[in-house]
């Protein structure tokens, strides 16, 4: 039997734990280290076709294709590792701040206070735990995944055609994985269950609250994705000038000039602290929402004095 959800009640209350306990901002920052994206771009170079059929790279290119990459592999290697160590690290702190958060919005739910050192101290309790239940879901999936790429390139991209309809059934299959091992992480957090129990539990809570989950998930992704539009509207506004520039360059086949780019630099470098902060304030806010909402479903208490209103 599904369970109801009062989705203006946690929406709000949610809000109420964001707002006054602002040193879940900290965990929200933290978390957003584990959530993020990757962006990329290009160039154009001026790379000609000569008339023996080879191609003629400008000089630029084809001085960094003569380089001696020996001498310089010491370097590539301590700055790959360098690499790989931040990141690492980075993950570390998103799993600390993932499960410090969720554990600080269910101590403020249950209690009506939390500390730092309660929430780092639980966060970094759960680094083990959280990073076997990520390898463990995902493990599987990057096997599957070179498995199929390999069978792709045996046979020469004919077998590509028939993935495409099989894709197609995947991504919904991946959405629902990671919902799965989303809720296992509630459980290892609220509960200290162990990896496998995580997994059980939040299969039976999917089976059981799929309504409220799936109405909920539906109004936090929207309220996320219209917030987050206009958290990076400033950031927009900063980069066209850049933009247009280099559009009005491409169209008249010429060279940017570096100081153009300028402005835009430093006003996103300005604005970059300050959406760092919304964004761990988006994370609280949808994370203490969900909390509460597994909370209510799994039938915990909360603090019987209600939170105070935030004031306008």
């Amino acid at each position: 039997m599904n369970a109801s959800l009062d989705y203006g009640s946690i929406l709000s209350r949610a809000w109420q734990v964001t707002w006054r306990h602002k040193v879940l901002w900290i965990f929200g920052i933290l978390a957003g280290c584990s959530r993020g994206g990757s962006s990329g771009g290009g160039n154009n170079s001026n790379v000609q076709v000569n008339s023996q059929g080879g191609v003629d790279l400008p000089p630029q290119l084809e001085q960094f294709r003569n380089m001696d990459f020996q001498q310089y592999l010491p370097w590539i290697i301590g700055i790959g590792c360098a690499i790989l160590l931040v990141g690492l690290i980075v993950y570390v702190l998103g799993l600390i701040g993932e499960a410090g958060l969720i554990h600080g919005a269910a101590a403020v739910d249950s209690t009506g206070s939390v500390s730092f050192g309660e929430a780092w101290a639980v966060g970094v309790s759960k680094i083990v735990p959280l990073f076997l239940l990520t390898l463990l879901i995902t493990v599987p999936i990057l096997l599957v995944a070179a498995v199929t790429g390999g069978l792709v390139v045996l046979s020469g991209g004919i077998l590509a055609l028939c993935l495409i309809p099989l894709i197609c059934v995947l991504v919904p299959v991946a959405i629902a994985i990671s919902i799965w091992q989303f809720f296992a992480q509630y459980y290892i957090v609220l509960e200290g269950v162990g990896v496998v129990d995580s997994l059980r539990k939040s299969w039976a809570f999917l089976r059981q609250n799929w309504a409220p989950v799936l109405v909920l998930g539906l109004i936090t992704i929207v309220i996320s994705f219209l917030v987050g539009l206009i958290v990076a509207l400033p950031m927009v506004l900063a980069v066209l000038p850049t933009l247009f520039i280099l559009i009005g360059n491409a169209a008249q086949n010429t060279q940017p000039d570096l100081a153009a780019f300028l402005p835009s630099i430093v006003c996103g470098a300005l604005y970059l602290p300050v959406l760092i902060v919304l964004g761990g304030i988006l994370n609280t806010w949808s994370t203490s929402a969900w909390t509460l909402a597994f909370r209510q479903l799994t039938g915990a208490q909360a603090v019987a004095t209600p939170l105070p209103a935030v004031a306008a």
